[in-house]
């Protein structure tokens, strides 16, 4: 049976980084996603996606690393690779990883 995540009852809750929000819709023994919210000029400190992510960005623009990205895009994180994100306006995203 699906999992239905009702937008009605989404929590946003506080990172450790200021201005960044997550609300996880998914976490399964196999993998895990989240929403994220982040407040323009806010940024994700370096950090490593051991098993890769996707990442959706649904509305706003961001830096991933040297990659500029707007809502629509999406990009996949390597493996191994690490990056930081800046939000250069308000941005929601996707972030979807295999543990």
């Amino acid at each position: 049976m699906a999992q239905h995540f009702p937008g009605a009852a989404r929590r946003w809750v506080p990172t450790q980084w200021r201005g960044v929000e997550c609300s996880d819709i998914g976490d399964h023994e196999f993998s895990g996603a989240s929403l994220f919210r982040m407040e323009a000029g806010a940024v994700i400190s370096m950090h490593l996606h051991p098993h890769g992510e996707h990442t959706y960005i649904i509305e706003g623009e961001a830096m991933f690393g040297d990659l500029h990205v707007r809502a629509g895009d999406a990009l996949y994180t390597l493996p191994g690779e690490a990056h930081e994100v800046r939000a250069l306006t308000e941005v929601v995203f996707l972030g979807a990883a295999p543990r």
